[in-house]
């Protein structure tokens, strides 16, 4: 089918209707216990954002320094549609991005970097989607995380271990200073108490 048939608005929502049922059938299936880690005992991080403006690229960039530089180990996967966007970003950010070629018909990531994102154990997953983009909630739903937390969309049913209620006007920093907050507050692991 040509893409411009598959962009078009009636059958993009027709194609996130059978993406947002195939989610909810393989969410069926999935058996995971939150471990709920607090941001300072997380070793391993991993964060999703769309990355479509340069504003979020920079706070996410930010954002990523600055975990690195307080010793924790970062992935960061941003979502664009087009390829040579994806390109353009990865030179000058320095970011891995996956793309519409990366996901099949109805918005599933199938490309080997998506695949091997979602099965990297982290002890954190932050979330950082602001708006609602399709492809981040197979990423975040079907993760291997111990840890996830994100922005409360109400009419997803992602995955989230903690979800973070806020002003639709909120910028991305704001988010990232709230997200920050509330993790320093998650309790103690508790394979800790022993």
């Amino acid at each position: 089918m040509k893409e411009y048939l598959l962009n078009l608005p009636m059958v993009m929502r027709i194609r996130k209707g059978v993406g947002r049922y195939f989610l909810e059938k393989q969410m069926e299936g999935l058996k995971r216990e939150s471990a709920g880690i607090p941001l300072r005992e997380a070793k391993r991080i991993g964060i999703l954002f769309s990355g479509e403006d340069e504003a979020t690229l920079k706070s996410v960039t930010i954002f990523v320094e600055e975990l690195r530089k307080s010793g924790k180990s970062v992935r960061c996967m941003g979502y664009v549609p087009r390829e040579k966007v994806a390109e353009t970003l990865r030179t000058a950010w320095s970011l891995e991005f996956f793309t519409q070629a990366d996901l099949n018909w109805y918005f599933r990531p199938e490309s080997r970097h998506a695949l091997s994102f979602i099965e990297e154990p982290f002890d954190l997953l932050i979330d950082l989607r602001l708006q609602r983009r399709m492809p981040l909630p197979f990423m975040v739903s079907l993760s291997k995380a111990k840890f996830k937390v994100g922005c409360h969309h109400e009419d997803e049913k992602v995955v989230h271990d903690l979800m973070i209620r806020s002003d639709e006007s909120i910028s991305l920093p704001e988010f990232i200073g709230q997200l920050r907050h509330y993790l320093e507050m998650v309790g103690p692991r508790s394979d800790s108490k022993k």
